[in-house]
């Protein structure tokens, strides 16, 4: 901030200029955590299946199922 000052008093500073010293990192730019594959395992894992309702097992037999199908897309993308 202070050479964003001292650059101002000296020569005068746009909004720009500013702008590119100041603003926080794009989080497009920033890694992406894939640590939630990873809990979405152990959460699924956890699950015990048999205090489950029969509507409840129906429910998520077919998000799995749509599940399974969205991971081998993306497996294929990520050959």
């Amino acid at each position: 901030m202070i050479a964003l000052y001292q650059k101002y008093k000296e020569s005068g500073l746009t909004c720009d200029e500013i702008l590119k010293k100041t603003a926080k990192p794009n989080p497009a730019d920033a890694p992406i955590d894939l640590a939630f594959v990873d809990q979405f395992y152990d959460r699924r894992n956890q699950l015990d299946d048999t205090k489950l309702s029969p509507d409840q097992k129906v429910a998520l037999n077919l998000t799995l199922v749509k599940l399974r199908g969205m991971a081998y897309q993306k497996m294929k993308l990520l050959k």
